[in-house]
């Protein structure tokens, strides 16, 4: 159909040349195909959650869970195209990504984006790591490698580890080599006999939870230090860490119906103190700091100045910290 051709021309616009543009050709056409009861609609709306949200929020896996139930309702060669629109940063061949393109050399660039790909909650990948995982749980394993026996395909569909990582309370050795994660769950922090963790050839994974810092007995560890944010050689930036509602560009009303619609939890636990709070990421701070035997890029999720305050200081040598990311920011 032209039309609908003109709509998926319209969406390919890079995000990142303007975002509420970006936004609004999508709820365009989501509003289209609604008036023509097509599932794909909510697809769309889902997948701009996770095109502005970042991360590592509480209802993100939620919302990619949403993703993937309708996912398997729809045409797939649709997805497919839509799916490549949203991961363009992202070389699926490899495991490398886009985003310090130009920094190795020298080259100044537009301030980096947090990876979108989206973890499918529906693939047998997933399911098989759930399982065995618990499976782990179960057995008390010290030492745990769970994709061993993924090939490079399998691999590929999973972006994150679940929640149920924080039972895997005997683990001492955690292997995660050459997977394509974007992003560890904060849940790493109940992994309390951890003393060696090796995601190594992570090439997507540029930043760690401040959690991390809670697995006290970690001391060895194996890290693509060239894919941080911030790494001690390239000195690549971090995202600039803002409420997400910036995306709307002042447009609060189209804002606050999306966050109605998404069903959003603001509730976090405070990276500091523990407590529950309701986070406007007012005290959201990037944080260099040795783990293991690496100097990593921590996210930062405080409920307080005062807490803020209670932070260790960065590691020599690094980026200032805390501090917001960007550009900008002295070294």
């Amino acid at each position: 159909m032209v039309e609908e051709r003109k709509f998926i021309r319209e969406i390919s616009v890079p995000w990142h040349r303007d975002p509420l543009s970006a936004i609004r050709n999508r709820l365009v056409y989501a509003d289209w195909l609604e008036e023509r009861g097509d599932l794909r609609a909510g697809y769309l709306r889902w997948l701009l959650a996770v095109s502005v949200l970042p991360p590592d929020h509480p209802s993100r896996l939620r919302i990619e869970t949403q993703l993937s139930e309708i996912r398997m309702q729809i045409d797939a060669a649709w997805v497919k195209k839509i799916d490549q629109v949203e991961s363009a940063t992202a070389t699926e061949r490899t495991r490398t990504c886009g985003c310090f393109k130009g920094w190795r050399d020298g080259q100044i660039k537009s301030d980096i984006q947090f990876h979108r790909e989206t973890q499918d909650t529906e693939c047998d990948e997933w399911k098989r790591l759930h399982d065995l995982i618990d499976e782990a749980i179960d057995q008390k394993v010290t030492e745990f490698s769970p994709l061993k026996d993924f090939d490079v395909s399998q691999r590929l569909k999973i972006r994150t580890l679940p929640d149920s990582i924080a039972d895997l309370k005997h683990v001492k050795k955690f292997v995660l080599y050459g997977t394509f994660l974007n992003r560890i769950p904060r849940a790493i922090e109940g992994m309390e006999s951890l003393t060696e963790f090796h995601p190594y050839t992570s090439y997507l994974l540029h930043w760690y939870p401040f959690e991390i810092t809670r697995c006290n007995n970690l001391r060895d560890s194996t890290v693509s230090t060239r894919a941080l944010y911030g790494n001690f050689k390239f000195r690549p930036p971090f995202p600039v860490l803002q409420p997400w509602q910036k995306f709307f560009a002042g447009e609060t009303g189209l804002a606050d119906q999306m966050a109605e619609f998404w069903q959003l939890d603001s509730t976090r636990v405070c990276s500091v103190c523990r407590k529950e709070f309701e986070d406007r990421e007012e005290f959201r701070f990037w944080l260099s700091l040795g783990v293991g035997t690496d100097v990593l890029p921590l996210l930062v999720n405080a409920c307080s100045q005062t807490c803020v305050d209670l932070l260790p200081r960065p590691t020599d040598d690094f980026f200032a910290g805390p501090h917001r990311g960007g550009t900008q920011l002295a070294r």
